[in-house]
């Protein structure tokens, strides 16, 4: 999945193209309700393990969408 976006760290941004931001959505098994979706961005170091922790945290354990 992906997003349409512009550079939020330059200010002059809306005469800038836009930029695409990839991303995972992970959904609960078997939920047929509705939930709240968590919405997580990582810093400027990227992705590490422990992030899939919190994933694991919210989805199996909570049935959040992430």
């Amino acid at each position: 999945m992906c997003f349409n976006s512009r550079d939020s760290f330059d200010l002059s941004s809306a005469s800038k193209p836009e930029i695409v931001i990839p991303a995972k959505l992970y959904l609960p098994k078997n939920q047929n309700k509705k939930v709240p979706l968590l919405i997580m961005s990582h810093g400027a170091g990227g992705i590490f393990n422990f992030h899939y922790d919190y994933k694991d945290i919210f989805l199996e354990e909570k049935g959040m969408p992430f």
